[in-house]
């Protein structure tokens, strides 16, 4: 398995199913897995989710766990060599899953976090580079990087979760990067 989504679920059924339709249709040629967790969700994420996903792997928490909590717990779930965490609430507008897969190996062994290319209102945008942080609604990494670091901090519920787990990869000496190419609408 090439790579391994992790979306983290708490209250966006529509939203999910909106960024789940994008993996589908725009994910190809490469080998993935969508794995979801529901942090405790009230809104029937989990029945709508699963009749139209069958394919997707779901992880019900039982309590709202936070965000890298939650992650975590997809982690220990994922078969895939790479990781990508995207939040609920992103929308692919091309095969943003094999661009960051095809980066990381044409780089030689190079660790490192991804990121996307943000694309400003005024159509400017930002080239590859390297960066403090890369935002965590949609990351990429390398899971024996993600294991060596020892994941999220679970004492962190939400917010800032990422900029943690990147501070303990800057301190390893390695690379946070963003690159063009992958197309992802936020929606925050």
């Amino acid at each position: 398995m090439d790579v391994s989504i992790i979306i983290v679920n708490y209250n966006t059924r529509q939203l999910l199913a909106n960024c789940l339709a994008s993996i589908f249709k725009e994910t190809r040629d490469v080998s993935y897995e969508v794995i979801v967790v529901d942090n405790a969700s009230s809104d029937g994420s989990r029945d709508f989710i699963c009749l139209l996903y069958p394919q997707v792997i779901w992880i019900n928490s039982g309590e709202n766990l936070g965000f890298g909590r939650a992650n975590n717990l997809g982690v220990k779930n994922a078969k895939g060599e790479y990781l990508f965490f995207l939040n609920s609430d992103t929308i692919l507008l091309n095969n943003a899953i094999k661009v960051f897969w095809e980066y990381v190996h044409m780089q030689n062994e190079i660790k490192y976090l991804l990121g996307r290319t943000v694309i400003h209102k005024d159509n400017l945008t930002i080239t590859e580079k390297d960066v403090d942080y890369v935002i965590g609604a949609d990351m990429f990494i390398k899971r024996d990087l993600f294991d060596q670091i020892q994941g999220f901090d679970d004492k962190i519920f939400m917010y800032y979760e990422e900029t943690d787990l990147q501070l303990r990869i800057a301190r390893l000496g390695l690379l946070r990067r963003i690159i063009p190419g992958p197309q992802i609408i936020h929606l925050e």
